[in-house]
């Protein structure tokens, strides 16, 4: 019974995010029947798993990162809504997948500024010419995580106004 007061609790917080953010057409978020698998075992920890906020562009506007449920199938993307004063968010989609990965074996997370040796860095595999043996982050980023798995960063460039996406590990 306690947890399913928690995951109220947290659809909660999420629904209240979302009634500021707009939700891309064909797609849904999580409902608490969602909680699976490694989802259902972040209740314990009060977390969610399938959102995150922070100001991923450096423009001092706190912005959403989504994983949202297709309405049509079961596939599910990754989404960032970058948040302006204005009020016209940008909604971007950074990853998409078919429903052959299970959305509820992957998670968010913020990224603090700072230093980070990448995959390749560890030597996991040989760099691509373009691929950083470290990446310096001057503001957050998104961490895009299999549980217990691999992990890549998507951040933002402020030169290209783009996100680009780095793995950590494997």
């Amino acid at each position: 019974m306690r947890s399913f007061a928690i995951v109220v609790f947290l659809l909660a917080i999420v629904s209240s995010a979302l009634a500021k953010s707009p939700i891309p057409d064909g797609w849904r978020i999580p409902t608490e029947a969602d909680y699976t698998l490694d989802w259902n075992e972040s209740i314990s920890n009060g977390s969610i798993p399938f959102h995150v906020t922070a100001d991923f562009n450096g423009d001092n506007v706190a912005d959403d990162a989504y994983i949202l449920l297709s309405t049509q199938s079961k596939a599910w993307a990754l989404f960032v809504i970058l948040n302006t004063k204005d009020g016209k968010p940008t909604i971007i989609k950074l990853d998409e997948n078919n429903g052959q990965t299970l959305p509820q074996l992957m998670g968010l997370s913020v990224v603090k500024p700072g230093d980070y040796v990448t995959a390749c860095g560890k030597g996991y595999n040989e760099c691509d010419p373009n691929e950083p043996k470290s990446l310096h982050l001057d503001i957050s980023a998104l961490g895009y995580f299999q549980f217990e798995s691999a992990e890549s960063f998507f951040w933002w460039d402020k030169q290209t106004k783009k996100f680009y996406r780095t793995w950590i590990s494997d």
